[in-house]
């Protein structure tokens, strides 16, 4: 039978002893010989199963309700609540792997929030690098069992019952836990449903990714089409700066956008436009700045390769896990720098976010809004570009929320506004 099947489905019949089931039925069903095969064969699965026919109505139950939850915040508590109620225990918890960071993060529960588990830190994780499931009768007595959670939280685990949560191809992307049988400890019919109920979780969540993919496209062709307007409007410089930096972070899904001019007086990149209300300042001689302003896409799916760099954002306040800048060029060369940081996942669900990795259709996209202001970027800040190291000259100090440059006196008088701009 195995011979038609993919590998993961083979490993899964391998590893749970289908064939030896099917064989044993069949056996049965030759030496019997019933005269109703359907209904002995029905009987056979039932001596196999720890479950009885009021458990499986409840937990047919239980998934309908679940997989009719299309929001993902929604979804996720009913799993947790529906998990709670068959299981009949005091808590439950869903984590999810972040394989950037390569830890499970806790998508939803009750009684405890953010909760990060570090690679090899107790039996969730077991139960995660394993597959297989885990019973405890007496937590605190099992050296995999880590203690510090009960101790932030003020809980106390008595029994623990944990199954992985795997993807179509049956690789694990998460582990649902449940803490504290409220009589006795978890039994054979326990493990059987929360078997059951991990299946349908992984079927959830790939469910809700999906939907989530549908709706971001939809958001992304209106918040592209509004842009689009924008420019038809010929803006002032700013103006569009400023609204290229909210539409970019929706359309490219990352938490911040921002968009830089060179000062090469203070060998600096200064924030022009952002959807922040910090002035960003980054040094050109970062390795990554290097790159960008000789006309290089620097794509970082980990800001901390380069701990310069994450340390200047460090300085803001600003905890980047991915990043990638984009250049932009001006009439004869480049201008200037959009950077976005912390590309949502797909897996972005929950509490605590997920970060993957920039794609390049999201550098190409850049490249062509870069394109359309880039020109105009050289005209209005022209005096910052362009700036000359002398002393005499007024350092310039910009408010990149509001669009408002600052000096101390004057501007230049080669130093064009953007009110001449238009």
């Amino acid at each position: 039978m195995s011979e038609n099947l993919g590998d993961a489905e083979a490993k899964y019949m391998v590893e749970h002893d289908i064939q030896a089931l099917f064989d044993s039925l069949q056996e049965a069903l030759m030496l019997e010989k019933p005269q109703h095969p359907r209904q002995f064969l029905a009987g056979q699965l039932q001596d196999f199963s720890a479950l009885h026919y009021e458990d499986l109505v409840q937990l047919i139950q239980a998934i309908h309700r679940i997989s009719s939850k299309s929001d993902i915040a929604l979804a996720h508590s009913q799993i947790v609540e529906e998990s709670s109620k068959l299981l009949h225990c005091d808590r439950v918890s869903l984590f999810i792997h972040d394989p950037s960071q390569n830890c499970l993060k806790l998508l939803a529960g009750k009684g405890a929030k953010g909760i990060i588990m570090q690679e090899n830190t107790g039996v969730t994780w077991e139960v995660f690098k394993t597959s297989q499931l885990i019973n405890l009768t007496d937590a605190y007595s099992d050296e995999r069992f880590d203690a510090r959670f009960d101790k932030q939280y003020n809980y106390k685990t008595n029994s623990l019952l944990g199954a992985p949560v795997v993807d179509s191809m049956g690789q694990s992307i998460g582990v649902l836990l449940a803490l504290n049988k409220r009589s006795g400890s978890f039994s054979p019919k326990d493990e059987e449903l929360i078997g059951h109920l991990a299946i349908q979780t992984g079927i959830t969540l790939r469910n809700t990714q999906i939907f989530k993919k549908v709706t971001d496209k939809e958001k992304k062709c209106k918040v592209l089409t509004q842009f689009m307007k924008y420019i038809s409007q010929d803006m002032p410089a700013q103006s569009l700066a400023l609204e290229m930096t909210s539409h970019a972070k929706d359309l490219v899904g990352a938490d911040h956008c921002c968009i830089f001019v060179i000062n090469h007086s203070l060998e600096e990149l200064i924030s022009v436009a952002s959807d922040s209300d910090k002035n960003f300042r980054l040094p050109l001689n970062l390795p990554s700045v290097k790159r960008t302003i000789q006309g290089e896409v620097v794509n970082l799916p980990k800001c901390s390769e380069e701990q310069r760099l994450a340390t200047e954002f460090q300085k803001y306040g600003l905890e980047v896990q991915s990043l990638m800048m984009v250049p932009i060029k001006g009439v004869e060369s480049i201008i200037g720098v959009t950077l976005v940081v912390n590309k949502h996942s797909d897996s972005m669900f929950g509490e605590i976010p997920i970060y993957s990795s920039f794609e390049e259709s999201d550098s190409d996209l850049l490249d062509t809004f870069d394109e359309i202001i880039g020109k105009k970027l050289e005209i209005a800040f022209g005096y910052i570009i362009k700036a000359q190291s002398d002393i005499n000259e007024p350092a310039v100090h910009f408010e990149s929320s509001f669009g408002k440059h600052k000096t101390e006196k004057e501007l230049p008088p080669n130093a064009i506004r953007e009110t001449e701009e238009e």
